[in-house]
């Protein structure tokens, strides 16, 4: 194993451990919480502390770790990210805290979108084209959500986390996209 792939395995491994302390910290959160919110968010915690365990093994066992694994490193922060804006937007009352939750969560959206501009500009002309189409639907359905997140937050918390699922399935469409699109330029490279 190289010193660079020992680096990169290191570091996912030392994101997934704070994800996981996070997750931690979240299930005494939700604890306290209601009722409705324990029922709301226990599978989605426990399908994402599943979902880390597993990423941690595969990062452990395979060397040198793949783009593709990186890339759901950074999902599983992502989603960690949403259960706290989400038990947070449940239990908040305060209209301007909501607001900064919801503002929170669209400056991740719009750094993940970044990087897949940067992952786009680093790929070959064929993979530009694909990885531009999705950066630019992403980036209509963000701005999009900006608009409806903020006249939401006026209206109902729930509107606004029915918003964000629907971007969070782009982005997963987009993630499924980019892996696809790398798988094909590992086998042609090979």
């Amino acid at each position: 194993m190289t010193t660079e792939s020992m680096t990169v395995q290191d570091r996912l491994l030392a994101q997934l451990e704070l994800a996981e302390e996070r997750l931690d910290r979240f299930a005494a959160q939700l604890d306290k919480a209601s009722e409705r919110s324990q029922e709301r968010f226990s599978e989605q915690l426990e399908r994402v502390l599943a979902r880390s365990h597993s990423l941690a093994d595969q990062v452990r066992n395979v060397s040198p770790v793949s783009d593709t694994t990186e890339a759901a490193v950074e999902d599983v922060n992502a989603a960690v990210d949403t259960l706290e804006a989400d038990l947070d937007a449940a239990g908040s009352d305060a209209t301007e805290r909501y607001r900064a939750v919801v503002d929170r969560q669209l400056r991740s959206w719009r750094a993940r979108t970044e990087h897949l501009r940067l992952q786009s500009a680093l790929g070959s002309m064929e993979v530009r084209q694909d990885l531009e189409e999705l950066g630019t639907r992403l980036n209509r359905a963000r701005s999009g959500a900006l608009v409806e997140l903020q006249r939401a937050a006026r209206d109902s918390r729930d509107v606004v986390v029915d918003v964000r699922d629907d971007l969070e399935h782009v982005l997963t469409d987009v993630r499924h996209a980019v892996e696809r699109v790398a798988d094909s330029l590992t086998h042609e490279s090979a």
